[in-house]
C-alpha cells in the first residue's frame, strides 16, 4: 500500500459516531442502485482571528462497485504570508491512521494514494494482519496571502471494524496551527483551533 507522509503537526483526532456495525457479509454494490449515499451533515468554522479557512464539499456522493464516494477539503489562507500547519504535495491532513473517523467506520485515503489492495467488490482496504504506519510526518509550510489548496480523499468503508458504509454519522477533527504573519512555526509564537467536519452514510 502506498501511503504518503501526514503532517504530524495536523493530527486528527475524530469523534464520529457510527451506526449500529452489522455483518462483514454485504451484498455487492450495482451501479444503476447503489446501496449508499454519503453527505455532508456539519462543517465547523475556524475563529476569524486565525485568519486561515477549511470548507469541505461532497463531490461523489454514492457508492457503486465503480468508484467510492469522493470528498474534497479546500484550505485557504486569508491572513498574511506566513506558515500554516497544512500539508502540500506529498503531505495530506488526512494521511495514515488519521484518515480513520473517530470510533471506526469510515477512512479517508487521498484520492492520488488508495490503496493498492482492496477487497474484491468491496470500497475497503484488504489488510493482512496488523497495519504499521511511519513515525515520521511533515512540517508546516509557507502559504502567500490569499492561496489555497484543495485536498480530494476517496471515502473507504474502515478495515477495522465489521460491516459496510453502516449508515450514520462520522467525524473527522483537525488541528490547525498558524505562525504570526511574516513567520514561521519553527520557534514562533503560534495560534491554533480546531476544525471538524461530518459525514452521513444513509442508504441510497
Amino acid at each position: 500500500m502506498n501511503r504518503r507522509t501526514y503532517l504530524a503537526a495536523l493530527p486528527l483526532v475524530a469523534s464520529a459516531t457510527a451506526g449500529c456495525l452489522g455483518s462483514v457479509g454485504s451484498p455487492p454494490f450495482s451501479d444503476s442502485h447503489p446501496d449508499r449515499s454519503v453527505a455532508l451533515s456539519a462543517v465547523d468554522s475556524l475563529p476569524d482571528d486565525i485568519g486561515f479557512t477549511v470548507d469541505a464539499a461532497v463531490s461523489v456522493s454514492d457508492v457503486t462497485e465503480r468508484h467510492p464516494a469522493e470528498v474534497v477539503l479546500t484550505a485557504t489562507n486569508e491572513g498574511q504570508r506566513r506558515d500554516v500547519s497544512v500539508g502540500t504535495e506529498m503531505c495530506h491532513p488526512f494521511d495514515r491512521s488519521d484518515g480513520r473517523s473517530e470510533n471506526g467506520g469510515l477512512w479517508l485515503y487521498p484520492a492520488d494514494d488508495e490503496p493498492d489492495d482492496r477487497v474484491e467488490g468491496r470500497w475497503e482496504y484488504d489488510a493482512d494482519g496488523p497495519v504499521g504506519y511511519p513515525a515520521y510526518g511533515c512540517t508546516g509550510r509557507t502559504w502567500d496571502a490569499g492561496e489555497f489548496r484543495e485536498y480530494v480523499y476517496a471515502v473507504w468503508d474502515d478495515f477495522e471494524t465489521e460491516g459496510y458504509h453502516e449508515p450514520g454519522t462520522y467525524r473527522w477533527e483537525h488541528l490547525v496551527t498558524v505562525a504570526p504573519p511574516e513567520s514561521h512555526l519553527d520557534g514562533e509564537a503560534t495560534a491554533e483551533a480546531t476544525w471538524a467536519f461530518e459525514l452521513t452514510v444513509e442508504d441510497a
